[in-house]
């Protein structure tokens, strides 16, 4: 369930397949930053999809940060790190709209490592 595209240090796009399916970070990972661009599958007002970024940089204790850098149709999506273990972490998209998200989301990550 590899999702198509490519991701690096520079900050090429991962094009996700689908919101809903995993997104493999090939080339120069392991990365402290990165972006990752779904495509533009509707989701459902309500609704939330979940997706796992596999990143070999990521241990279970680390933090990471996200944010909505363009692409969401509305501003009632919002994106959270719903899992963080070692090798990967679970982003979630959850749309607080009245309406379906239909943008290409592009979400920006950084990892920041923590002791222990």
């Amino acid at each position: 369930m590899a999702a198509q595209g490519l991701a690096d240090m520079a900050g090429n796009d991962v094009a996700v397949r689908s919101i809903q399916l995993g997104a493999q970070l090939p080339g120069r990972f392991p990365a402290t930053t990165g972006q990752i661009t779904t495509n533009n599958a509707s989701l459902a007002a309500g609704a939330q999809a979940t997706f796992t970024v596999t990143n070999s940089f990521v241990s279970a204790n680390d933090i990471i940060i996200l944010s909505i850098k363009s692409g969401s149709n509305s501003t009632g999506t919002d994106v959270f790190v719903s899992t963080v273990a070692a090798g990967s972490f679970n982003i979630t998209v959850d749309n607080n709209a009245a309406g379906a998200e239909t943008g290409a989301i592009i979400i920006t990550f950084a990892v920041v490592k923590v002791q222990g």
